[in-house]
Order: structure tokens, then sequence, then C-alpha cells
């Protein structure tokens, strides 16, 4: 897994503290919200964008996790969206290796919905707004 603009993640469920190149550390959970979710496809492959609002400073991060294979999406709306800011929250974020072929992949859980896809690259990008 090659990870660009972020300290490497554990193979471990539960991720919310991520520690980003130009920010340094970050809890996504608490100090930011889902502003976006956004499944791009490419000539070659798919792309998963996860958008934040950075809360306690003008800044949006992006975490782009690059060569998707998705192989599962679970939908909880309209529940998990705050009716008042209209965003959604992230609640993990596991990193693991399939146990038989070692393929590496992530599942990411959110209070609107949970996916789960394969992937080759994660980038974090942190812009001001």
């Amino acid at each position: 897994m090659i990870f660009s603009g972020l300290e490497a993640l554990q193979k471990r469920p539960g991720h919310i503290d991520f520690t980003l190149d130009e920010l340094g550390e970050v809890d996504l959970k608490n100090e930011a919200r889902v502003v976006g979710i956004r499944f791009v496809p490419g000539l070659d492959h798919m792309s998963i964008f996860l958008d934040f609002r950075y809360a306690t400073a003008p800044k949006s991060i992006t975490l782009e996790f690059v060569d998707v294979e998705l192989t599962d999406v679970e939908y909880y709306l309209p529940r998990g969206v705050d009716p008042i800011g209209g965003y959604a929250v992230l609640m993990a974020l596991d990193y693991w290796a399939h146990s038989e072929t070692g393929r590496e992949g992530f599942s990411f859980y959110t209070t609107t919905l949970e996916v789960e896809f394969y992937a080759e690259e994660v980038r974090a990008h942190v812009r001001d707004i």
C-alpha cells in the first residue's frame, strides 16, 4: 500500500486519528465533518474520495483511495445526516489485508453509509477554503 500525504496506517480497525503531512495529527471523527463521498470512475480504475471540512481551521481535507475495487456499500440514509449542518460523521476507517489473497483494502463507516473496497494507494490532500 502506498500512503501519500499522510503517515502509513496500521492494519487494524477503528482509525479516526490520522497524521497528515500538512496538518499533523487530526481526529477526523471529532475535529472534522464529512461533506462529500465521491465515487469517480477513471479510464483504468475508480477512485473514492472522502471530503472533510476541518472544524477549527478554514481547511478542507480529502482522502483519495486510488485504483479501487468496490466490494460492498450499505446505506443508512436519511437518519445519519445532521439535519442542521447537513453533514455526516466518520465513525471509523479500517485498514486490512484479505487473509487468503493478501490483498489490502479498507472499510469506512460514516453515519450515512459503510463502504468496503480494495485499493492500491491512499492520498491525503489539504486545501485552504
